[in-house]
């Protein structure tokens, strides 16, 4: 497939091009275990609440984060 621009690649449709952008900007990037890059952030909701379901490839961690404005919220399983 080719995008507008004459581009390989999936075509952006347009109405959903500011979930998109709010996906970049508040998708975590670093996992909160091991600091190191995310091998998966995958957002959901739940709600009105925005979840995203995250993967360290570095430290084989699980677990949700959940955006909250200027914080995320994340949990961590009983030991």
């Amino acid at each position: 497939m080719t995008a507008p621009d004459g581009s390989p690649g999936a075509r952006i449709d347009r109405r959903f091009a500011a979930d998109v952008e709010a996906h970049r900007r508040d998708a975590p990037r670093f996992c909160p275990a091991c600091a190191r890059d995310l091998g998966l952030a995958n957002e959901f909701w739940e709600g009105d609440a925005r979840r995203f379901y995250c993967w360290c490839a570095s430290c084989d961690w699980t677990g949700e984060v959940t955006t909250t404005g200027d914080r995320a919220i994340g949990h961590e399983p009983e030991h």
